[in-house]
């Protein structure tokens, strides 16, 4: 997207990009065969919110509205990043000096405690900065440890009620981070704009105002424009399921049997080494529940035709398990409608401020 390029141009470009490979493509055309499937579930079920029932230890099994401290609370202390909530109006004076009691040091990661796909995640490289981002977000925040491990991935996993020997990890993703590195000719603009999926990001750093995009980057320096590992924010995801083997399920057993009545869900992961994943030497960023998708789907080369059929393999677990816990369910609907209408608010207004 060079800077003379017009606004037709780059119009047409996005476009013909957006629509021509399936990763890109709009989640609301994509998901259209989603919603056909999840209603075939809810007709079989007789419910709606048949899905909450999958993991009856979180609030609309972690579908909507749930907080991600609360999430994590069952994942073992060593396997997280050092982390705490910081309640709305909470000053910069306060949090100061929770971030010495933590021992958490610049730069951190700055998100709210419930959102989803990385909305208003933020890297925070100073007091000042946070300070500045603190003044206008209108929720609950957490305040985390920014862990600087080269390689990300997500694990899915899922097991049966009542049978803990039926533990299955159904996806395995990589993350792959932008990065352009300079030739001592073009522009960052220029850098990003030979590659379709970087392309596509230009527009949102054009509204942050960074100033590289229109600087030569000198040859050999390579920069990563987007610390946060989200595919709507320009990281690639790859499909890594041929690491899934009896000696790797035995490894994250533990982990997902530990949660409490959580029986399917996704983990972000980050570690060293790809050897450090396996056996699991890691750091836990997030843990995704219902909801949370096989994002193997998202591999460049995955066709639409294996992303549906992996996800409503999903939809098919998420019934049957929910099927099995559902005498047990006593989530009353009215609650429901709660949190999913004050999810929809909070995440309007979080926008709002992007």
């Amino acid at each position: 997207m060079a800077a003379t390029e017009s606004a037709l141009g780059r119009y047409i470009k996005t476009k013909y990009i957006t629509w021509t490979k399936w990763e890109y493509m709009p989640m609301t055309f994509t998901n259209i065969p989603v919603f056909i499937c999840y209603l075939y579930y809810s007709i079989k079920s007789g419910s709606i919110s048949f899905f909450k029932a999958a993991n009856p230890g979180i609030p609309m099994g972690g579908a909507f509205g749930v907080s991600k401290m609360d999430m994590m609370k069952n994942i073992p202390r060593d396997l997280l990043p050092g982390m705490f909530l910081s309640l709305k109006g909470e000053t910069i004076k306060q949090l100061k000096q929770r971030l010495i009691h933590e021992n958490i040091k610049y730069p951190l990661i700055l998100k709210p405690d419930i959102g989803e796909r990385g909305f208003f995640v933020k890297k925070i490289l100073s007091e000042t900065e946070l300070d500045q981002y603190l003044k206008v977000v209108p929720c609950d925040m957490i305040i985390q440890e920014f862990i600087d491990l080269p390689l990300e991935y997500t694990l899915s996993f899922n097991v049966m009620p009542g049978k803990p020997e039926s533990l299955s990890i159904t996806s395995i993703c990589k993350k792959g981070f932008m990065q352009i590195t300079g030739d001592g000719i073009h522009t960052g603009r220029d850098l990003m704009a030979k590659n379709p999926r970087y392309y596509l990001q230009i527009p949102r750093f054009e509204k942050q105002g960074l100033t590289w995009l229109n600087e030569i980057i000198p040859k050999g320096i390579t920069m990563y424009p987007e610390p946060v590992g989200n595919h709507n924010r320009g990281t690639a995801f790859y499909d890594q399921r041929y690491l899934i083997a009896p000696e790797l399920i035995d490894q994250y057993r533990s982990l997902c049997l530990g949660l409490d009545r959580i029986y399917i869900g996704r983990f972000d992961i980050k570690a060293r080494s790809e050897a450090d994943f396996l056996h699991g030497n890691i750091k836990i960023m997030e843990l995704n529940g219902v909801f949370g998708e096989p994002v193997h789907v998202y591999d460049p080369a995955y066709s639409p035709i294996q992303a549906y059929k992996d996800l409503f393999r999903q939809w098919n677990l998420i019934y049957r398990i929910s099927d099995m816990n559902k005498q047990g369910d006593k989530y009353s609907i009215k609650k429901g409608y709660d949190i999913v209408r004050h999810y929809f608010m909070h995440k309007k207004s979080v926008k709002s401020i992007k």
